[in-house]
């Protein structure tokens, strides 16, 4: 027996000594020169930190505690399951408020390069600060983490998988190359040419960046207090400038605000900054969520772009490319049940900068084959309800493969809380003040002057309010766009349908029409036909927006002369109302393209404007990320009342039966059967004559034999 059991104990003590503990490295000082015994600066905790530490706060006084950048900057975050925890600093909290409110986090410490200093991020396989002796990188030395020379960060992580980084402050300088965190990506030492989505020891990976103020300082939270960075965060590819046969890496999995089934979503709110780009890189599955952007911590001051931003401007909010995947990059509500209402984020606005150019929030350039899920944002308008000053393009760059869903999926999952809100061109008469000149931004539009035919856009539920065109602006008074919209639904549509007309007023276009006979109890119109895997069609109803239908108007853009007399404006969706299959249960019309839907359950409002969108979809109605293209809105209409039920009353009068209704109601066929609940209803023949009495409309039937039942039928 002891021969047994020695060898386990002996096995059992060596796994034992094989463990490490993850230590906290408590920072006590932010003078990053001081090493002298007892002190522990942000440098020296950075440099000796291993995988699983956490940098923890401890410093003296009730700050804020700006950690000035020492020369050459701090050492790069190189190990991996690192937290580095402002919130830890006595004082300091996270935030509690929901993101319809002023955030309310106490942020402590602060990064501050406004000195000047900053991380090189050009070549990223350093020498570690104060290693003993000096790590040989000769074999890597052209090795980038994405970054080219002169490109600098306040923080950087290098090749650290699972960093957290919360509780913090990023203060800069708006000048080139300038970031805040930089996160950097490396191959690694094995050169052999690998799948680049098999990601290696060398990639960032789900870096975590929350409850962090960036631009903005937590000492001075006004736009005084501003001091922001060319960019705020970047996560670029992996490239190598030696021209070795190494394939680029995307960055994966950047988080930035509240992630997935987080425990305290309000705890990880940003708020950031318009800088260049707020947010900039080339990844995949990155997740952007419970953010201000481009707000103070307020939720009511704009930070505006500093001084400076280059013209033509070239973005303000979040930029992404490259790269194809399966899952997609998430720009709000994941729509999954779960924080869904803390996950939106809110945009401040952005304006024109005089140049007839205008800034973009999203930028998804060279975007390859992967989803886009755009929800539960709110755009121009404060948490207070004040609407700013703002007139922007909300996203660009739709490549041929993209996909975007900008709004809800309607698989029954948090629906309402994926909605986008967008209040643009915000106050009109400012911001176009000479409407017949002055050309708005196109709500999607591609900058360089062409729009991929095959990219999928879904914009389905959202609270759109005095926008141009959505979600394809195809007026601007010259035709030049008119190409770029028949790109934009050409391969969803079949041609036979007249979408390549080049002026789309009318019934032969590629956008739904809504008959003039059309009642807030029922909804008629017409469609054009899908193609492929696209012929599911949905029609979404709305409560129009009368102003940007009024303000569209102003334009007089000869896209939208409707060949009489009048100037359209711009159709979009206020308030949804529900959606309907065309050929579904509540379309009386069998003809594909043409329906005649009960509307009901909608309630439309007799005194609104009714506008309509035709969603091609490829799934079942209720699938989550769904495959859907949606058209512009159609041309509104004021749906007439409902019509009056006949209240009908039967009376003998001698060998006859008068059957009476209010006259108000109309007219109608009268109909009979032998039984009460079964048998088909039959026109009386010869029909009764209608005689109107007073306020009522009588027929006069000859009593017969036998039972007998009617209904009336309206003509």
């Amino acid at each position: 027996m002891k021969l047994r059991i020695a060898p386990t104990i002996l096995y059992s003590l060596t796994l034992m000594t094989g463990l490490t503990q993850a230590a906290i490295i408590t920072v006590n000082t932010a003078d990053n020169t001081d090493f002298s015994a007892g002190k522990t600066n942000l440098v020296y905790a950075l440099t000796n930190i291993n995988d699983g530490d956490t940098i923890a706060f401890n410093i003296p006084g009730t700050g804020p505690h700006y950690l000035e950048t020492p020369p050459n900057g701090f050492p790069l975050l190189v190990k991996d399951n690192v937290t580095i925890d402002g919130y830890t600093q006595p004082g300091a909290s996270p935030n509690t408020n929901p993101n319809t409110m002023s955030n309310n986090a106490v942020i402590k410490i602060v990064l501050d390069s406004r000195n000047g200093n900053y991380r090189d991020m050009e070549y990223t396989l350093f020498t570690p600060f104060n290693s003993s002796p000096p790590i040989d990188n000769t074999s890597m030395a052209n090795e980038r983490g994405g970054y080219g020379g002169g490109e600098r960060a306040t923080l950087g992580i290098y090749r650290a998988t699972n960093a957290n980084i919360r509780g913090l402050a990023f203060l800069g300088t708006f000048e080139p190359d300038a970031y805040g965190i930089a996160v950097a990506h490396d191959y690694g030492l094995d050169t052999a040419v690998k799948d680049r989505l098999a990601y290696d020891a060398g990639s960032s990976r789900n870096c975590h960046i929350n409850g962090c103020w960036i631009g903005i300082d937590p000492g001075n939270p006004t736009v005084g207090g501003l001091a922001q960075f060319q960019n705020g965060i970047t996560f670029y590819r992996h490239r190598d400038a030696s021209g070795a046969p190494r394939p680029e890496l995307p960055s994966e999995s950047l988080l930035i605000g509240v992630k997935a089934g987080s425990a305290n979503p309000r705890a990880e709110f940003n708020v950031i900054a318009y800088m260049v780009y707020a947010v900039a890189g080339e990844g995949i599955r990155t997740r952007f969520s419970g953010n201000f952007l481009g707000v103070m911590p307020d939720g009511v001051t704009p930070t505006g772009r500093p001084a400076g931003v280059p013209t033509p401007p070239t973005g303000a909010g979040f930029e992404n490319g490259r790269y194809d995947d399966s899952e997609p990059i998430i720009l709000g509500t994941d729509g999954d049940g779960v924080n869904d209402a803390d996950e939106g984020n809110l945009f401040g606005p952005l304006t024109d900068l005089g140049t007839g150019l205008y800034p973009e929030v999203f930028d998804l350039y060279s975007t390859a084959n992967k989803l886009y899920v755009i929800a539960g944002n709110r755009f121009g308008i404060a948490v207070d309800g004040t609407r700013w000053t703002n007139s922007c393009i909300i996203y660009d760059n739709i490549a041929s493969t993209t996909k975007v869903q900008f709004g809800s999926d309607f698989d029954g999952v948090s629906d309402d809380l994926e909605a986008n809100v967008v209040y643009n061109m915000y106050p009109f008469d400012e911001m176009f003040p000479t409407p017949t000149v002055a050309s708005p931004p196109a709500f999607f539009f591609n900058a360089v002057g062409n729009m991929q035919a095959g990219g999928r856009l879904s914009m389905r539920g959202n609270v759109l309010v005095n926008n141009n065109l959505v979600p394809h602006s195809f007026a601007d008074g010259a035709g030049t766009r008119l190409a770029n919209y028949a790109n934009f639904m050409g391969a969803y549509l079949r041609r036979d349908m007249g979408y390549e007309f080049p002026n789309f007023v009318g019934n032969t276009n590629p956008i739904p029409v809504i008959n003039a006979a059309t009642t807030v109890k029922k909804l008629i119109g017409t469609c054009p036909l899908g193609v492929g895997d696209y012929t599911n069609i949905i029609i979404d109803v709305y409560h129009a927006d009368r102003e940007g239908w009024e303000n569209g108007k102003k334009f007089q853009f000869q896209e939208l002369f409707d060949g009489v007399s009048e100037y359209l404006g711009f159709a979009q969706g206020r308030e949804y109302l529900g959606s309907f299959v065309d050929n579904g249960p509540r379309d009386s019309n069998p003809v594909a393209g043409e329906f005649e839907f009960d509307i009901s359950s909608a309630n439309a409002d007799p005194g609104e404007l009714l506008t309509i969108t035709a969603n091609y979809s490829a799934d079942p109605p209720g699938t989550r990320w769904g495959r859907v293209h949606t058209s512009n809105f159609a041309t509104p209409i004021t749906p007439a009342p409902a019509p009056l039920e006949p209240q009908m009353t039967i009376t003998r009068s001698g060998a006859n039966l008068v059957i009476a209704w209010d006259a108000a109601a109309g007219s109608f066929i009268l109909q009979t059967r032998a039984a009460l609940n079964t048998g088909a209803w039959a026109d009386v023949i010869p029909q009764p004559a209608i005689v109107q009495v007073g306020d009522l409309n009588q027929m006069t039937l000859p009593l017969g034999g036998g039972n007998a039942y009617f209904q009336l039928v309206r003509r």
